[in-house]
Parts: structure tokens; sequence; C-alpha cells
């Protein structure tokens, strides 16, 4: 009989390359949702509750922050720490929407530069591509609230179905 030998799984090439798909998904999905995370203490919440308030004429919308109906022991004396930018719902939501407008446009053209150039080099390529715009974003935010949209729309596009990438290129 034929003695077949059975494949160790440790260390081998297949754990290799299931721990590196697994890290660079844990990578992709951390790059993805950080502006979810950082928007909330990026915005002045502050001085966009004062933006409404001159922007209505009904007070009764308006909440007052140190109102004489609260209790002494629920008033806090920590001082909210507010952001920068004064951008609103609808700019937050633009910019948090960019990154999926540029993921969006490149799954078709992504699986076929990958045929093209071979899983490894696009991978390489674009998950370089979205470190540095990522690093980017708060030079881009600076700058203001497109310019910020723009970096997550190209962050976006260099994310392009990582699945794609672990296909052989063919000869």
């Amino acid at each position: 009989m034929e003695s077949t030998k059975i494949p160790r799984l440790f260390p081998s090439i297949r754990l290799l390359m299931s721990i590196l798909i697994f890290l660079g998904y844990c990578f992709q999905y951390m790059l993805k949702i950080n502006m979810s995370i950082a928007i909330v203490c990026m915005v002045n919440n502050t001085a966009l509750g004062i933006l409404n308030y001159k922007n209505t004429t009904d007070a009764s919308q308006s909440t007052d922050l140190e109102s004489s109906d609260q209790c002494a022991s629920t008033i806090s004396h920590h001082k909210p720490i507010d952001g920068p930018f004064t951008w609103q719902k609808s700019t937050q939501g633009f910019i948090l929407s960019s990154y999926f407008y540029g993921y969006i446009l490149t799954q078709l053209p992504g699986g076929f530069i990958s045929y093209k150039l071979g899983g490894k080099n696009v991978l390489t390529i674009t998950m370089l591509i979205a470190s540095i715009f990522t690093l980017l974003i708060p030079l881009f935010a600076k700058f203001g609230a497109i310019p910020l949209m723009i970096c997550r729309f190209i962050v976006g596009l260099a994310h392009v179905n990582y699945l794609i990438f672990l296909k052989k290129k063919k000869n």
C-alpha cells in the first residue's frame, strides 16, 4: 500500500497565508471604519448647537445647558471636549459615505487589474495607497470638508475587493 503523507499544519505555508489574509482583512477594516470613530471627536458639537440656535427662530427648539431645573448632582463638572470642525450632519454623512462611493467604483476594474498584474502586486500597491491617504486625513481635514471627502474617496478606490487578489494570475 501507498503511504499517504499528511501535510503538517504548523509550520506550513497554508497557515502563514491564512494568517496574512486575516491580518489583511483586519487592516482593511480598520482603515475603513477609522473615520466613523474619529469624526465624533473632530466635530465641535457645541458650536454646531450655537449655530443651529442662531439659525432657528423658534426658541423652544434650543436646549439650555445650565437650566435651573436640573438636579445639582446630575450636572457634570467636566468640560466637553469638542473638535475644531463645525460640519453639519449632512456634511458628516457625505464625508463618511465618500469612502463607499470610491469603493463601489473599483469592484469590476479591480478584478480585471489583479488578473492582469497579479494579486500580490495590486494588493501591495492598493494597501500602500490606502495607508498613505489614511495618514493624510488630518492634513486634508484642515483644508476643509471637500478635500477630506476626496481623500476618503481615494481610500475607497484603493480598497477594492480583497478576495479578488487571492486568485492566482494565469500565464
